[in-house]
């Protein structure tokens, strides 16, 4: 009588855990794949993003395909607006991203952060502010700071509260 919540406790936690496992997998997966392929250069220059971000004519293909995945887009940001990317699987929000992020170059146009072009730029600085939010968000075991600042080495308290209650979370 008294196993019984424990065991359906357990059959739920196995349950979970193999609902993560494959968005685990797939995660790997892209980083792995990612981590193949040669960081592009980027610059000295620190990026702070006080004016604008600039798609401007950005054309992309990947090796191999037939039809570019990115045809003629075009758009400016500004610091404080949000965009959301929408569009069918395969309309190319990712491989956009993967060029905003520095990680693809375009093949025709140019990105630009406060009028200069994004391989002007330490990468690295430009990456550290930019956040993303899925469509679907896991949450890891572990501290909610954890999970907030996943993927920093150490978590900064401060800056995770900063996203929380930006997020209204």
């Amino acid at each position: 009588y008294r196993l019984g919540p424990r065991i359906l406790a357990l059959q739920d936690g196995l349950f979970q855990s193999a609902s993560y496992l494959s968005w685990y997998q797939d995660w790997q997966n892209r980083v792995e794949h990612a981590q193949a392929y040669p960081q592009p250069e980027g610059g000295e220059r620190r990026a702070l993003f006080e004016q604008s971000l600039s798609i401007c004519d950005v054309t992309y293909t990947y090796p191999g395909a037939t039809r570019p995945a990115l045809i003629n887009i075009d758009f400016e940001l500004r610091p404080g607006e949000c965009v959301a990317l929408v569009g069918s699987s395969g309309s190319g929000k990712s491989t956009l991203l993967d060029i905003i992020t520095g990680l693809l170059e375009p093949q025709e146009g140019a990105v630009l952060l406060d009028g200069a072009p994004l391989r002007a730029y330490d990468l690295d600085s430009w990456r550290s502010q930019l956040g993303l939010v899925l469509q679907d968000s896991p949450m890891f075991h572990g501290t909610i700071l954890e999970n907030i600042a996943w993927g920093d080495a150490v978590p900064d308290r401060q800056r995770a509260l900063e996203a929380a209650q930006s997020a209204h979370a």
